[in-house]
């Protein structure tokens, strides 16, 4: 699993938490306190060197290796950062035979005392790390390769794709007011540009949202529908102009001004319907 994955599922976090890394922390704790207690025998002992099972010590060799990998993974420096000095301790150890391993006191004792500082810090850095729980109908609010509000609006409105992408993951984290904000930006510029697309009778860069969507929907009144052709292009445009008015009611607030907060409903309700006008506008212009 890689660090800059954006989204873990519970079932990834076991996997990778409770199978690898809470073993890993076992493990530690049963060596470090077996690696002390032979360290204490050697002081008792009055021995230079200490002496060590080789297949056992090749098998910590691995399984700190296995952890470094983890930690990389996790994004856990403090972790990393010492089982890289453990594998370089531990790897200082003179081969006596195939069965056993020494290494002097003080090489011991420093095995015993990283091997500790290992398992405590592994410890503490994995009650740093913090999950958060989205929905399941937001989950695809969180993956930058797909459309919010679909690949027309994209190609049609470029400029506004970082603010669609940022409302829809605003909403996935229950940021309600931030995701609003970030639509209010996307409905100044498309506002404006169907207001120019129709060159209403307002200058669409100081005027407010009200003032242009009147001017919209009187020009729209004013299409004609004798043909066909007229109608289909008339019935487009109203489409369009009543999604627009349909934004303006899910905002609650007749002159499209903004509240200083906004709930879950409601950011929900206006973020559907801007992608509703969004969705009917992109053909238009």
């Amino acid at each position: 699993m890689s660090a800059s994955k954006p989204l873990w599922s519970l079932w990834d976090m076991i996997q990778l938490l409770a199978q690898e890394l809470i073993a890993s922390a076992f493990n530690l704790g049963l060596v470090s306190h077996r690696i002390a207690k032979l360290v204490q025998e050697a002081r008792t002992e009055c021995a230079a060197t200490v002496l060590y099972d080789r297949s056992h010590m090749d098998t910590v060799l691995a399984q700190v290796q296995e952890l470094e990998g983890l930690a990389v993974s996790l994004s856990l420096p403090a972790t990393h950062g010492s089982a890289v000095r453990l594998s370089e301790i531990i790897g200082r150890l003179t081969p006596l035979s195939e069965e056993q391993s020494a290494g002097d006191l003080g090489l011991s004792e420093q095995i015993a005392f990283t091997l500790h500082s290992l398992h405590t810090t592994l410890t503490d850095e994995l009650r740093s790390v913090h999950f958060v729980s989205i929905v399941n109908d937001h989950i695809e609010y969180l993956d930058d390769d797909i459309s919010v509000f679909g690949e027309a609006v994209d190609k049609k409105f470029p400029k506004m794709v970082g603010d669609i992408s940022e409302a829809a993951k605003c909403l996935a984290f229950g940021r309600n007011t931030a995701c609003v904000f970030h639509l209010m930006r996307v409905m100044e510029h498309c506002v404006q540009r169907l207001g120019r697309k129709l060159k209403v009778k307002v200058d669409v860069d100081t005027a407010t949202w009200y003032k242009i969507g009147n001017g919209i929907n009187k020009a729209v009144s004013a299409m004609h529908a004798q043909t066909a052709a007229q109608q289909a292009k008339k019935q487009k445009y109203a489409l369009a102009y009543a999604n627009l008015d349909g934004v303006r009611m899910a905002w609650r607030n007749d002159v499209m001004h903004p509240k200083a907060t906004y709930t879950e409903e409601e950011a929900r309700n206006v973020f559907s319907h801007v992608g509703a006008f969004l969705k009917s506008l992109a053909p238009l212009v």
